[in-house]
């Protein structure tokens, strides 16, 4: 995609709007690269009574624009806090259906075509089904009652696991794998367990005799024991499609464990010793071992999303558990975050949970990888569709790359449904659809991100370099300011400061050079963010051959809302502004009557193809 924009330095920013006079500055463009130059605007010297000066607007919670290319790959990428695939962003609509690694044919058919009929692209699935030793020396501790399926099993012969390939074994993922690929989802596949349903740690540790569960974060056979699946299952060859798994883009991430922590669920209890840093130590050996076996795949820890934050009296925010999500996605060899919700099970409110997500879009920007909630669930059927569809929401408008739900529902073929463990959807139902739209939502949003690249501009004005604004202007109700340096704020980057001032004639630039050429462009694109929540009531209009097109609302073109007290992508087709296919002289924005906040933070303004 070939966007065009100002900037100055590394920092993308916005240009107001809505002249009140005819000659003012224009945007023009001029780039090297395929982003082109972007600049950051600033008033130095305005009247405090019209704009005020450029002022410190913290810039964490503002998402990412989705304009992404990278080279063509069918495997899932990422790039920056975006998702790619084949070269496009990739956001998504997913489900946990765990089972389908080691369920029947049948069902795994028909939970995946469930899953394609919701628009859904990722599934989550348990890679792992672990055993004691099959002559009942050592004892299973999977609570799950699947004795006749197991994936690896200890060996008293050898002392240590050994693996079944067969089909009560790895074959059933095999299966599973291969159906997924043929229907175009992608699989992200979990290699452990904090929990004992299917073995997991404490199946590990019982089976080196070990007192405690966390000592599986440090025991040298169980770590050893851990590497050895890793690398058996990713060089695999499917006996279905002849793939090795390292080499299977069916497969979009492989997951170190479901919620890994220093306690479990079963009688082995925590030796009380361990803390974050146990964790996360073991998190940077594994990553980096799994790396070194698979390069072509992504790698995620599984974790919860808990935070490790000093003073916090909140179990979630406090390292109790052991975990530091901060820490843990900002290993190197950690590809992106993860998060799970469940208000009910941790004594949380609903909307809890929107804040729970705003968090972890902050962490997506601080350490600069794509987060993703993947497990979130209700048991209270009366609130899931309300409360579900708040929670797409929030994670649409905080720009994250998508959500998977916890629990996929399948139908048996004798028309039983899969158990249900008070979380799962079966697919049509009410729900369902609110799921399958959301998806959906994120679906088209990244495609829309995606276009093939418009030509380069015919009408190049100036470059713009670092802090100088040569050949720009700005101008308020008092006049045109020259735009000779800006002041770096928040990692090189400026927000002009605008408020709503009686007489005020909004925003306003304009290209010394006349006009600049709209034709290769179809949309303007900015940022926006007010002091509070609640709609700001913009309008924006273009000024063409001397005269002015009509004023949209700012509001009707707001991803993920009206504005608020966080920062908004705003993307305006040229054609409603009327000025498609034109050489524009001005931009303008404003308050419209009535209903303007005090003050709003504008940034970043480009010109491109979506």
């Amino acid at each position: 995609m070939l966007k065009t924009t100002l900037r100055v330095g590394s920092v993308i920013v916005l240009i107001t709007l809505l002249f009140s006079t005819a000659g003012i500055a224009t945007a023009a463009t001029s780039s090297n690269s395929v982003w082109g130059s972007t600049a950051t605007l600033v008033e130095p010297g305005a009247p405090p009574d019209v704009v005020s000066t450029v002022e410190d607007s913290s810039r964490s919670d503002r998402p990412e624009a989705a304009s992404i290319q990278s080279a063509p790959s069918p495997f899932v990428q990422r790039s920056g806090t975006q998702f790619t695939l084949d070269g496009q962003v990739f956001r998504f609509g997913g489900a946990n259906a765990y089972y389908i690694s080691f369920d029947s044919q049948a069902t795994v058919d028909d939970a995946l075509q469930r899953a394609a009929a919701m628009n859904l692209k990722v599934i989550r699935v348990f890679g792992y089904h672990d055993h004691g030793s099959l002559d009942g020396s050592v004892p299973t501790v999977d609570v799950g009652g699947w004795n006749d399926i197991y994936f690896q099993y200890w060996d008293p012969a050898t002392g240590k696991p050994a693996y079944n390939d067969g089909p009560g074994g790895l074959q059933r993922l095999d299966y599973a794998i291969d159906k997924a690929g043929k229907l175009g989802i992608k699989l992200i596949v979990t290699l452990t367990d904090n929990w004992n349903y299917h073995g997991g740690i404490d199946q590990y540790v019982t089976w080196y005799g070990l007192p405690y569960h966390d000592d599986f974060y440090s025991d040298a056979r169980c770590k050893q024991a851990y590497k050895d699946y890793v690398n058996h299952v990713l060089n695999r060859v499917n006996s279905i499609s002849g793939v090795r798994y390292k080499d299977d883009p069916a497969i979009m991430a492989w997951e170190l464990a479901n919620e890994p922590r220093l306690t479990g669920r079963s009688d082995i209890p925590s030796s009380g010793k361990g803390t974050a840093a146990t964790i996360t130590s073991w998190v940077q050996e594994m990553s980096a071992y799994v790396k070194s076996v698979d390069p072509n795949h992504l790698v995620s820890v599984g974790d919860e999303g808990f935070f490790n934050r000093p003073g916090a009296d909140d179990w979630t925010y406090n390292g109790s558990q052991g975990v530091d999500s901060e820490a843990l996605t900002n290993v190197p060899t950690v590809d992106f975050g993860v998060f799970h919700l469940y208000p009910e099970l941790w004594e949380k409110s609903n909307d809890w949970g929107n804040q729970w997500i705003s968090d972890h879009a902050q962490l997506s920007q601080s350490s600069g990888k794509p987060v993703l909630l993947e497990e979130f669930g209700l048991q209270d059927k009366s609130a899931r569709n309300t409360v579900y569809k708040s929670w797409m929401d929030q994670l649409y408008q905080d720009s994250l790359s998508g959500f998977m739900f916890w629990t996929l529902g399948a139908i048996y073929p004798n028309g039983t449904p899969w158990p249900d463990d008070g979380f799962m959807i079966y697919y049509p139902c009410q729900t369902a659809s609110i799921i399958s739209a959301a998806a959906l939502q994120f679906e088209q949003t990244a495609s829309s991100s995606n276009p093939a690249p418009a030509p380069k501009p015919s009408a190049v004005v100036s470059e713009v370099y670092e802090d100088s604004l040569v050949g720009w202007s700005f101008q308020s109700s008092s006049g045109k300011t020259n735009l000779a340096s800006t002041a770096r704020h928040y990692s090189g980057s400026t927000s002009i400061s605008y408020r709503d001032v009686a007489g005020a004639s909004g925003l306003s630039i304009a290209p010394s050079s006349g006009s600049f050429d709209t034709r290769p462009y179809a949309y303007l694109r900015f940022y926006v963010r007010g002091d509070t929540t609640g709609g700001q009531n913009m309008g924006l209009a273009v000024q063409s051959g001397g005269a002015w097109g009509p004023i949209v609302n700012v509001d009707d073109y707001v991803t993920g809302g009206r504005v608020a007290a966080r920062w908004r992508l705003v993307e305006i087709p040229l054609s409603a502004l009327g000025a498609d296919s034109a050489d524009i002289t001005g931009l303008n924005l404003r308050f419209l009557s009535g209903k303007g906040l005090q003050r709003v933070f504008i940034d970043e303004i480009s010109f491109g193809n979506l």
